[in-house]
């Protein structure tokens, strides 16, 4: 089963993220075209046809959200990370305690 993803959309990690929590039914196999991600869908058996591309379609736009999420809130972690650490006495070996 062939699917093609247009690279505009789909980023190769979001797709390899889809395959990974899909592999229990399958392996994917992505092919780089010009302007398209070309995704081969090969079923551990063919009655698992529909379920691994229901799975994997369901992973793809899992990891699309999350890639969305993660890009829209990133300067926000950072922000947070940075003020924890700025909290954070480090102690020094030489001095007492």
């Amino acid at each position: 089963m062939l699917i093609s993803l247009p690279k505009s959309v789909y980023t190769t990690e979001s797709i390899n993220r889809a395959a990974y929590n899909a592999a229990q039914l399958g392996t994917v196999r992505i092919l780089d075209s010009l302007s398209t991600w070309d995704v081969e869908l090969l079923p551990s058996s063919p009655e698992e046809s529909q379920s691994f591309l229901k799975e994997f379609q369901t992973n793809l736009s899992d990891e699309c959200l999350r890639e969305a999420i993660r890009s829209r809130t990133e300067n926000l972690r950072s922000l947070i990370l940075a003020h924890a650490y700025s909290n954070t006495r480090i102690a020094n070996e030489d001095a007492p305690a």
